[in-house]
């Protein structure tokens, strides 16, 4: 599995990309930027795990 990430200005078309990607059935897009500091965070201290980010990613207010 490999991980892409992707940035840019508001307005650049990133949402519409990660739209797109996110349409493939082997690719996850999660939400911006706020959600991702969150996630990076908590893989950075040892709270989480790549491998247990789906089911977190399921559980996140930003998704329901």
């Amino acid at each position: 599995m490999k991980y892409i990430f992707i940035g840019g200005c508001p307005r650049s078309g990133t949402t519409m990309l990660g739209s797109l990607l996110g349409a493939h059935p082997e690719a996850l897009c999660i939400p911006e930027s706020q959600f991702k500091t969150d996630v990076m965070r908590r893989i950075v201290s040892g709270q989480l795990t790549v491998w247990a980010l789906n089911p977190f990613l399921e559980k996140h207010v930003r998704f329901s």
